[in-house]
Order: structure tokens, then C-alpha cells, then sequence
């Protein structure tokens, strides 16, 4: 089967769930987004014509997306609100392998620069201190996990432990700790799909950046959305 095939056959899935469920979360505007821009760029690259139907999402998808990434839906997504709880000290921990740690530096720094409290190893973790000690302390005492998404993440066994370790206790508790950022050759088909109604964002992008710092400090999305 053809890129742009796959490509299409996604975008039809996708329109079938919006008309079953309504306004779309921000997860399925994303991905939405990412596979026109994958149609475009296969299609001029090849020179092959567009798919119908991304014309009909293309022309969709500004009209409900305001709704779909307005405050309500995100703030669904959020840990339980309130104070935080005893032992929590961050905003985030941030999950990420090592081989995407150039593009981690700058996003920590992003993060920090905007108010976010992050736990992240290469601060947080001294010389002779144990490792899966201080990681399992750090992801007891951060409200949210931020997953670094790439391909280098999935393959690496000890960040799928941490993924998952948060994933099933979102599950389990009926919360959503988990935040998903793309990085380097990130996308949202390399989401698994138990994770994709989380917050995902384009950690790429300072509009991301921005939109992740908001989540994380529980700041008000609708003054994020008008700026």
C-alpha cells in the first residue's frame, strides 16, 4: 500500500470517530494536522495528486477545531485538581532517552524559563547517588509525566517502564498524569493507542512549548488560546 493510501485510510478513520463522537479532543486535531502536512509533503515530493479527503478534513478542520482545544476539554485531562498532594515538589518529570538529549536540554530550559518546577536526571541526579532510586523518587514527587517522544524513546526499555508505569496507573485511577511531547522525529502515529486521548504537543514548536507550560502550571488555556 502507497504513503499517501496510508495516509488517506487515516484521515477516513479519523472523520468516521469525529462523526460518531462529536467536537474532536486536542489528540485527534493533532493527529489530524500531522497526517494532511505527511499528504502534502508525500504529494509534492512524488507529484501525485491529494487525496479527496484532504480536501474535506483540510476544509473541516478549522471549524471545530476553537472547540476542540478549548479549555474544557484540555482541562478533562488534567491531574486531580486542588492543592497537590503531600511529597509532590514538581511540575514534571521529564521521561526521555539519552539519544534525544540535545533536543530535551533545550525544552527543560524552555520550561523552567516559563515557571515549570521539572525533575529531570541530568539536574536532579548526583554522582554516586542511585539511579532507579532517585528516578523512582523523582516520579513520586512530580504531578505529571512529560514522555519525550521519539523513536529512540520507544525503543528504549527504560523509558517504556516509565511510560507505562504512568499510563497504568492513569488507567487504574482514572487520571492522566501522562503528557506526551514530540521530539526530534516524534510523531502521533508512534503514540500507543491507550495514550493518545492524552495531551500530546509539539514539544518542537514554540507554541508547544507554550501550550505544555500552561497544562503543567494549571494556568487558564482559554488566556492561552487567546493570545
Amino acid at each position: 500500500m502507497q504513503l499517501l493510501d496510508i495516509h488517506a485510510r487515516a484521515l477516513q478513520f479519523l472523520m468516521r470517530r469525529v462523526a460518531i463522537e462529536g467536537t474532536p479532543p486536542f489528540a485527534v486535531i493533532f493527529e489530524m494536522k500531522n497526517r494532511l502536512a505527511e499528504v502534502e509533503r508525500i504529494s509534492r515530493t512524488l507529484g501525485e495528486p491529494r487525496p479527496p479527503v484532504y480536501e474535506l478534513v483540510k476544509s473541516l478542520i478549522g471549524t471545530f477545531e476553537p472547540q476542540a482545544v478549548a479549555a474544557p476539554s484540555l482541562e478533562r485531562l488534567r491531574a486531580p485538581s486542588g492543592a497537590s498532594p503531600p511529597g509532590i515538589l514538581f511540575n514534571a518529570f521529564i521521561s526521555y532517552s539519552r539519544a534525544d538529549e540535545t533536543a530535551v536540554h533545550p525544552l527543560v530550559t524552555a520550561l523552567t524559563e516559563q515557571g515549570v518546577s521539572v525533575w529531570v536526571d541530568f539536574d536532579q541526579i548526583k554522582p554516586a547517588e542511585s539511579i532507579p532510586g532517585r528516578i523512582n523518587q523523582g516520579l513520586r514527587e512530580s504531578r505529571y509525566l512529560v514522555a519525550c517522544l521519539s523513536t529512540s524513546y520507544i525503543n528504549s526499555s527504560y523509558c517504556q517502564a516509565e511510560f507505562e508505569a504512568t499510563l497504568n496507573r492513569d488507567l487504574s485511577e482514572k487520571t492522566s498524569r501522562l503528557v506526551v511531547a514530540l521530539v526530534n522525529d516524534g510523531t502521533m502515529d508512534k503514540v500507543p493507542l491507550l495514550a493518545r486521548a492524552r495531551l500530546a504537543v509539539d514539544a518542537r514548536t514554540t507554541s508547544g512549548v507554550s501550550l505544555l507550560a500552561s497544562f503543567l502550571l494549571d494556568r487558564n488555556l482559554e488566556d492561552w488560546h487567546a493570545r
